[in-house]
């Protein structure tokens, strides 16, 4: 049986740098699947910011997979929230115009909802890409953490 005990500072072996690797960018998806019905959703960065600042030491690939997942995840976070915050003062201006209101709520929604829903297909693209060996640049981010 293999010794699975590792110090804090000890460096990954290849199959664990890729594992910690691919949960970085799996994180993002089930945390904002989880979190996105309430304010909660900025906790979607949080799977990736941890490995990156805890793990990121112990593997150059876990290092450079968790800033490009979190990078994205802030992306998306920042773009649900500027979503959030245009629906909600739409929707108080507008009101009162019911017909206008009822072609832009379900609009807002499906704008939301297609958030998420990239935010998933890419995170598990990502995961998986790189689970497979290869490493994994999402196409849109903001470059933030270095």
């Amino acid at each position: 049986m293999r010794d699975t005990n590792h110090t804090p500072d000890e460096p990954f072996s290849a199959t664990e740098d890729r594992q910690w690797a691919s949960f970085a960018h799996f994180g993002g998806a089930i945390a904002i699947l989880g979190f996105f019905s309430s304010w909660a959703a900025v906790l979607a960065i949080l799977p990736a910011l941890i490995i990156y600042l805890v793990l990121g030491k112990r593997g150059h690939l876990t290092r450079d997979e968790a800033r490009e997942a979190l990078n994205f995840q802030i992306t998306m976070v920042g773009a649900i929230i500027v979503w959030a915050i245009v629906a909600t003062i739409l929707g108080a201006l507008f009101w009162w115009l019911g017909p206008v209101w009822l072609v832009l709520g379900p609009l807002f929604q499906i704008i939301g909802w297609a958030l998420v829903i990239v935010d998933v297909i890419f995170s598990i693209i990502g995961g998986v890409r790189v689970n497979n060996g290869s490493s994994y640049r999402y196409p849109f981010a903001l470059r933030l953490v270095h």
